[in-house]
This record gives structure tokens, sequence and C-alpha cells, in this order.
């Protein structure tokens, strides 16, 4: 006798039936039709994970001329930023059966360009675009001419088939200046990427702002422009550190920034935050191991992932994007910052 050890695979009937809906209903969610009621759709979804339900894709590209495949293109992905928000968006999109293809752009709009053309050639159903570097008006002319929705994290763009993903940089940089002005620091540098590296929507010129309206503005000796990286970190801190009058204060562009810049003061025996008050931006893991632990924004990678994936869902699905507003961030206080001289906030506005 002859024993099949084959388990019978879960059908969307089956499914339905576990969630208490049709399903057309279980169809709709897979689909990633908003219109589903919050609680409907989790208990769905919860269905589809209890059953191991995996849709028929072919069938369902068949018939709805779709690949349910999703393109992501990031910066680069040794960055530690970016592997929460791809997670992020595979905890929206993998639960309605599409499949993320990752690519990274190494910060090279080249790169990126030709990494865009190959998703749209190889039909992916949506684009979710990490910070480009390349223009993005050009990008979404690409995915307008082939017919793909695009989703852009902290980038400016129109048209119907496109979106922001935003988080609230003007809010959180105000803060940071506000926080290392009543510290009372007044020669605060800033060590950020080259134009060439971010020539969008850059922090440099967000902090510039909250700094000059509290009088704070820093001569061009304070304001260095280096590579993403450790090692451009470490550069920008040498340089600020060789000034006859450097600076009580620097705001990094990122955590990874901050870290070089730490470095540069071990190196030079200067103490931080007795000699050098540092801010990071991110607050990566790491960022609370090293020492001092870091102070810095804390930019929710995940949520961003999981809005950026939404808002693709819904322009899929033929919706316009939505005004949303940007993602709120938190100034982490840890241990790279200190009081010096009397405070200035009451003298800030």
């Amino acid at each position: 006798m002859t024993v099949s050890l084959k388990k019978k695979r879960a059908t969307i009937r089956d499914v339905g039936r576990r969630a208490l809906v049709s399903h057309q209903t279980v169809s709709r969610v897979i689909n990633g039709e908003l219109s589903i009621a919050p609680a409907t759709r989790a208990r769905v979804e919860r269905a589809i994970a209890e059953l191991g339900f995996h849709p028929n894709h072919v069938a369902r590209s068949l018939a709805s001329r779709k690949t349910y495949t999703v393109g992501v293109v990031m910066g680069d992905v040794a960055s530690p930023f970016f592997p929460d928000v791809v997670r992020g968006a595979e905890d929206v999109l993998s639960p309605l059966g599409y499949s993320l293809f990752l690519a990274s752009s190494r910060r090279d709009p080249e790169v990126e360009r030709r990494n865009v053309e190959h998703l749209l050639e190889r039909s992916a159903d949506g684009l979710i675009l990490g910070a480009p570097r390349s223009r993005p008006d050009e990008l979404a002319a690409l995915g307008r001419r082939a017919g793909v929705p695009m989703v852009f994290l902290n980038r400016e763009v129109r048209g119907r088939h496109v979106a922001s993903v935003w988080v609230d940089w003007p809010s959180a940089t105000a803060e940071v200046v506000a926080y290392l002005a009543g510290l009372g620091h007044r020669r605060i540098a800033l060590v950020v990427p080259s134009r060439d590296e971010a020539p969008f929507a850059s922090r440099e010129d967000w902090y510039e702002q909250a700094l000059g309206r509290r009088d704070l503005a820093p001569p061009p000796s304070l304001v260095v422009r280096e590579r993403i990286s450790i090692d451009g970190g470490h550069r920008a801190g040498l340089a600020l550190l060789s000034l006859d009058e450097p600076p009580t204060a620097a705001i990094c562009h990122n955590d990874t920034m901050a870290i070089g810049l730490l470095q540069a003061c071990a190196e030079r025996r200067v103490r931080v935050p007795r000699d050098l008050s540092i801010v990071g931006w991110d607050d990566v893991p790491y960022a609370s191991l090293v020492t001092p632990p870091l102070t810095t924004v804390r930019v929710p990678r995940h949520e961003l992932g999981r809005a950026a994936a939404a808002t693709l869902l819904g322009l899929m699905a033929g919706r316009a994007a939505g005004e949303h507003g940007p993602l709120p961030l938190q100034l982490i206080r840890r241990k790279s910052c200190r009081r010096i001289g009397r405070s200035l906030e009451r003298t800030g506005s």
C-alpha cells in the first residue's frame, strides 16, 4: 500500500472559511484593494499565514496581466538604513503574494537609471525608489512611458502614476538646532555629503535654514562636504579639528559619518562631549553602542517602508495618491552632547 505524504494545498476558499469572509474578499485583499476594512484585511492576512496559502502566480498573472513583483531600488544595500525600509515594504506586500526584486544603485545615478530600466523591462508591477540620486522627474517619465507606478522616498515628484513618502525633516532639524542652542553652542558645524551624492532634498539645506533662524548660520569653514561613509566622516572630522577656531558642536548627515567623526576625535584626543558635541541621524543599531552613545535623530525606517508599500498598492489599484503628512522623527538624547556656557534657549527665535 502506498501512503501519500503530500499535504493538501490550501485554497482561496479555505482562507475565506478560516477568515469568515467570501473567497471574493480574499481575492480583493490579495490584489491589494484598499477598500477592505483594516480588521477584515488583518483577519484574511492572518488566515493566509496560518494556512500557508500561496496563490497560483501563473494563473493570477494570466488572469490579471500582472507579475506580482515589485522592484525596490536603494542607494546602498550595505547601508544600515535600508534593510529596515525593505523589511517594512515586504511586510505589507508579501502577504498579498508580491515578490520584491532588490537593486542597489551604489549611489551612482547611471547605475540607478539602468536598474530602473531593467526592472521595467522585467514587467515589475510597481517600483519603490529610495532617495534616488537621479532627477525624480526623469525617473518618473520612465515609469509613465511603461505604465508602471512609482513611489519615491523623500523626493518631490508630480503625476498621477507617482507619489512621495516623506519623513518630517524640517521639524527634526529645527529640534536638533534648538537642542544644541539650548546647550549654549554657537559654533555649530555641518558634516554633510557632497552635492554630487545628495543633489536633491539635502539635509544641509534644512539645517542651514534652522541655524539661520537662530542667527547661528555657520561660516563656510564649518560646512564640510564628504562621502557618505565612515571614512568621509573621519576626513571631515580631521578638517574641522584642524581649524584655528574649531566648532563646539557638529551635526552629521547620518550616524555613519558621525562614527567617522568620533574616530577623528579619538585620534586627535578631542573628548566627546567635553570638547565637541556630536549629533547623528537615523539611529541605526550601533548608534547606542559606540562610546559615547550617540545623540541622533530616530527615523522610523520600518514604518517608512510600510508607508511606501501601502501607497504603491493604491497606485497599482488605479487610485490617485492622497495627501499624507510626513512621518514624525524623534530626537534621541544620549551622551554625545553637553551644555557649555549659559543657555541660549531664551535668546533664540
